[in-house]
């Protein structure tokens, strides 16, 4: 105060410009305001003498906005592309990489599966970066993607991944008649037909199914 008076302030402060609350200062030059994100505040300062002279600022506004950066995308790691399996029901392990947040907040994941890319739904939420898928079909492709969230609403998502299974089976390996082909001779009412034993490269089991006919491309199926 060039008069050398004490000099006191009065804030007014608002979230509608025109309705302002008056709050009494005293001699503080500052006001901590607990203030909410996404609102915009108005707000402006008288200094007073104690004889009632007053100085005003002009109108002053500020907007809050949250700080929370975009998070990277998750980089995939596993499973996707096509491969074969021998199992009886196939699985796929689903992997990426942790997404970190400049502000160190906790990362969370959300994991979508389906068999069509508009049908994916929700099958894991969770802070792991693993997604164990159990119990899938052979020869269909499934759709998966995830998604990195914090818990104050940024996001980030991978791009949509496939996989595809198949079943690795080779066929059984060849063999050979051992009797009942060819014209010849007998006395008898009944042939024997045999073959020799076929071997499945996979180990696995191996049937016959013997096909019988006494006219060429229409035969009567005989399981063995």
């Amino acid at each position: 105060d060039p008069d050398g008076d004490m000099v006191s302030y009065a804030l007014s402060l608002s979230t509608v410009p025109g309705i302002f609350n008056a709050i009494p200062m005293g001699a503080s030059t500052s006001y901590i305001l607990n203030f909410q994100y996404g609102t915009t505040y108005y707000w402006d300062v008288a200094a007073m003498d104690s004889f009632g002279a007053a100085t005003k600022i002009a109108l002053e506004k500020f907007l809050p906005v949250f700080d929370n950066p975009p998070l990277t995308e998750p980089a995939v790691i596993g499973d996707t592309g096509t491969w074969e399996e021998r199992q009886v029901s196939p699985s796929a392990e689903l992997s990426w990489s942790p997404v970190s947040d400049s502000y160190g907040d906790s990362i969370s994941y959300r994991v979508y599966l389906g068999t069509a890319i508009q049908e994916m739904s929700l099958i894991q939420d969770s802070s792991t970066t693993l997604s164990i898928l159990s119990d899938l079909g052979f020869n269909t492709t499934y759709y998966w993607q995830v998604e990195a969230y914090d818990d104050y609403g940024a996001s980030s998502a991978s791009a949509v991944q496939s996989l595809l299974i198949s079943l690795k089976n080779n066929p059984p390996g060849n063999f050979t008649v051992l009797s009942g082909t060819g014209t010849f001779e007998t006395r008898l009412s009944s042939e024997t037909l045999s073959w020799s034993n076929s071997v499945d490269p996979d180990g696995d089991m191996v049937s016959y199914a013997l096909s019988l006919s006494t006219v060429p491309g229409i035969f009567n199926a005989i399981p063995m």
